[in-house]
């Protein structure tokens, strides 16, 4: 869950932001697939690949500051 703290910390965007973002730029079973995953995952993991995708497609975040967040998101 401190990726998300993270992830509203860094861009200002909360839970449901991140749901919209994906709403507005997915669709069918992928859609379904990443807002279940921001909604109820408990731990985030950078190997899953459509989270992967989404922070870097659809949240146009650069590679090197996903790796940056997510050694913030660790101390929070």
């Amino acid at each position: 869950m401190q990726m998300l703290s993270q992830l509203e910390i860094s861009l200002g965007k909360n839970k449901q932001a991140l749901v919209e973002a994906a709403e507005n730029a997915m669709s069918g079973i992928e859609l379904i697939k990443i807002r279940n995953y921001i909604l109820e995952t408990q731990s985030f993991a950078l190997e899953n690949e459509l989270w992967w995708n989404f922070l870097t497609n659809i949240l146009q975040i650069q590679q090197d500051n996903v790796f940056e967040m997510w050694a913030e998101a660790r101390t929070i």
